[in-house]
């Protein structure tokens, strides 16, 4: 789990000077890990690497020992990322008020959807429902699942008892 973390989150940097090898050599020495390693082509002495954030940290010592630069390219990072959008409040006030639209929505029955009955009609088992107060747009808490496993069609009852996943019932 640790690794796959690794390559999502990354800081890619721009690494050079004369001694890149002598600073490789020195960060493996240190237990700093690179997830890629890229020789630029056009120069001779710069790298491309990725890294997680915390052997960027580590590094510090080794760049001032080979007297190395170092450029930051591309940060791909969760931290980071909050950092960008911190004056974006609106955003955030849009994320919460969706998250509670979310929660009051869950809330309602939507629809009452009936599935494996060959006997009665579905506008009859409609009426018998709304007479027991299952209605679109009604309360899921508001049900009373009791009530409707005392009905007075045998076939009904067995039909929901299969199906109750169907209804939204739950037991308290």
């Amino acid at each position: 789990m640790k690794n796959r973390h690794r390559s999502i989150f990354y800081i890619e940097l721009i690494i050079e000077g004369e001694q890149i090898k002598r600073f490789i050599n020195m960060c493996r020495k240190d237990d700093i890990t690179f997830i890629h390693i890229q020789y630029d082509r056009e120069h001779k002495d710069r790298i491309i690497v990725r890294m997680s954030r915390n052997d960027v940290l580590k590094m510090k010592k080794n760049i001032r020992a080979t007297h190395s630069h170092i450029k930051i390219i591309k940060k791909n990072y969760p931290r980071y990322y909050i950092f960008r959008y911190r004056g974006h409040y609106s955003f955030l006030a849009g994320i919460i008020i969706m998250f509670i639209c979310l929660k009051v929505l869950g809330m309602f029955v939507w629809q009452v959807d009936f599935s494996g009955n060959h006997m009665y009609t579905d506008e009859t088992l409609r009426r018998y429902m709304q007479d027991k107060g299952v209605t679109n747009a009604s309360f899921i808490s508001a049900i009373d699942c009791d009530a409707l496993e005392e009905m007075k069609i045998p076939e009904l009852l067995k039909l929901l008892t299969e199906k109750k996943q169907n209804i939204f019932c739950r037991k308290k």
